[in-house]
């Protein structure tokens, strides 16, 4: 399964850290995310990677962090977004 997250949040950082989190995701979808896309805010740059793992968020209750590896570089995109939800699983492409 992917999943898309919508992110105010600098992908380059993210890129750094190999997390990003604070996400709300149904608990029974955590173990079957694969890949993860992460979006900038505007839709304009995103960058997708293997989900090492999906886990709690340590202080904020059905929040979860997701830790990914192997990711592509920061590229152009143009992803619209038709919810507020910043969190989507898209279909593969």
């Amino acid at each position: 399964m992917l999943i898309q997250v919508r992110t105010k949040d600098s992908l380059t950082t993210l890129l750094k850290h190999g997390c990003t989190g604070d996400w709300i995701i149904g608990k029974h979808k955590t173990p079957h995310i694969k890949r993860i896309r992460v979006v900038a805010f505007s839709g304009t740059t995103m960058f997708e990677a293997d989900v090492l793992s999906v886990k709690p968020h340590p202080t904020l209750p059905g929040r979860f962090i997701v830790c990914f590896n192997n990711p592509s570089h920061v590229s152009p995109c143009n992803v619209e977004f038709t919810s507020r939800n910043p969190v989507t699983y898209p279909l593969w492409a």
